[in-house]
């Protein structure tokens, strides 16, 4: 398990350091209805209606694709912003995506008996170090049946 928090915390490194390209960060999702019918601003809704005003045609069931850019900002339009109309200048919101990674992790952890608190107290202690193990080479030569013949 150590390699797997060791892993999570290289991918929060990234993240945080802005490593990570946008277009890796960009999950996909089903509209359930029209962009206009959408009442509250969620990111599907706000990348919904942004597509819309740029004459983009949706409806449910279609995908939409986005990187989320400030999911607390004031302006619901800056939160999120469709991955066609994105560029590297943008930016990605690193906390966003991080609670995102963590949540994915404790789902898949969660069998081993890991749930997001227990991932993020582990985080916080010190990198496992890797094992070596210093096996003689000598250990690997061949050995030959003559090899025994003559210890014999």
């Amino acid at each position: 398990m150590p390699q797997v928090i060791d892993l999570i915390r290289d991918r929060l490194v990234e993240l945080q350091s802005q490593q990570v390209d946008y277009r890796n960060l960009v999950p996909t999702y089903h509209l359930m209805r029209n962009p206009q019918e959408y009442r509250h601003n969620t990111l599907n809704a706000v990348v919904a209606r942004q597509l819309s005003q740029r004459g983009v045609s949706l409806h449910p069931g279609e995908s939409i694709r986005y990187v989320i850019t400030d999911a607390q900002a004031r302006d619901p339009h800056a939160r999120a912003r469709p991955v066609d109309f994105m560029d590297s200048s943008c930016g990605y919101d690193v906390e966003k995506y991080a609670e995102l990674l963590l949540r994915a992790m404790a789902t898949i952890l969660q069998p081993a008996g890991l749930d997001q608190v227990q991932i993020e107290q582990r985080l916080t202690q010190p990198q496992a170090q890797p094992l070596v193990w210093q096996i003689p080479l000598d250990w690997f030569t061949p050995i030959h049946r003559r090899d025994f013949a003559k210890a014999g």
